[in-house]
């Protein structure tokens, strides 16, 4: 059963409760609230109870890598022990780019999955149109 590693604030707990049941979500929060913590306990709880295996996350270059750190700090080591991870950077030569071995892998392994990907690599023409 998925456990915070760290108590959630308050805030957090409402932001949690008011996810509950929906299908689609916003985290309108102030810099520097949570969010990201938010965001990883629904994950866990989701989860946990059968309903999803992936989390797909797209994020500013400056911050989609600290999401491995708090991977880190916000689940347990049984659950982050677990969980597949996969940081996709963009490549130089998409005409000769191929799907590096580590991206293979992860993505053979059957849930549950975190895929963290630099949202300003997908706005690149040659990427985009691959």
């Amino acid at each position: 059963m998925y456990q915070p590693r760290l108590e959630p604030r308050d805030y957090q707990v409402e932001a949690l409760d008011k996810m509950v049941g929906r299908r689609a979500f916003a985290l309108l929060m102030r810099p520097r609230t949570g969010k990201t913590k938010v965001a990883l306990d629904d994950f866990g709880r989701l989860e946990d109870a059968g309903d999803v295996d992936d989390l797909l996350v797209v994020a500013p270059a400056g911050v989609y890598l600290t999401w491995l750190d708090e991977l880190d700090k916000q689940f347990t080591p049984e659950f982050r022990g677990c969980v597949a991870v996969h940081a996709w950077r963009s490549g130089r030569s998409w005409k000769k780019a191929k799907p590096s071995p580590e991206l293979k892998e992860f993505l053979t392994v059957k849930g549950p999955r975190v895929f963290l990907v630099n949202v300003e690599a997908l706005s690149l023409k040659k990427s985009g149109a691959r």
